[in-house]
């Protein structure tokens, strides 16, 4: 992983997070946002040295061989995210102060990394710093996975029935051409035994 990964990945868990919240989903938004803010940390992580991220069970990266002592900083990474997202879990009330402080952490991240914001918050760059403005937003349009499929498979068979009479209509064309450029008299059986014929 490199920082602009993280960094991606940052602003995709943060608008899932305002999404939710949008939603009415606080246990969602808290759990995006601590992920969102696993993913800023790994990004500030990467910016300043990518060998502070070792992959997971990596034993040679970790960080008493770059000359710290403790923890890999992706297991502190780890608990970190962990510790956001199940503190709302067991504390709705707590919702609201959670989302807002990893909203608050990305958006500094997000500085650091000169990362723009409409690239970063997209429909939200106006109004993230903002819950209350997040939760007045017009609803988001849901389509249920059940009717997505069952769109694409109509989608499809439409398809496949217009190559199929594309097919048809192509090959009656081609056959009609045949016919015509039979010479008189000739039926297409007797053309059919004279290609035959050696």
């Amino acid at each position: 992983m490199n920082a602009e990964r993280c960094t991606d990945l940052a602003a995709q868990m943060m608008r899932s997070a305002l999404d939710s919240w949008r939603g009415g989903n606080r246990l969602f938004a808290v759990l995006h946002a601590g992920m969102g803010s696993e993913f800023c940390l790994k990004a500030i992580l990467c910016h300043h040295d990518p060998l502070l991220i070792s992959a997971h069970g990596d034993r040679a990266l970790r960080f008493p061989t770059l000359g710290f002592a403790g923890e890999p900083r992706n297991q502190a990474v780890m608990e970190a995210r962990n510790g956001i997202a199940h503190l709302a879990h067991h504390n709705p009330a707590t919702a609201q102060h959670v989302v807002a402080t990893a909203l608050q952490v990305a958006e500094a991240v997000r500085k650091e990394l000169d990362t723009p914001a409409p690239d970063f918050w997209r429909g939200y760059a106006g109004a993230f710093h903002d819950l209350s403005k997040v939760a007045a937003m017009p609803a988001m349009p849901r389509v249920g996975l059940e009717q997505a499929a069952e769109d694409l498979a109509q989608a499809e068979a439409k398809e496949a029935a217009r190559a199929a009479m594309d097919a048809a209509e192509s090959t009656a064309v081609t056959a009609a051409d045949v016919i015509a450029r039979l010479p008189r008299g000739l039926t297409p059986s007797a053309a059919t035994r004279l290609q035959d014929t050696p």
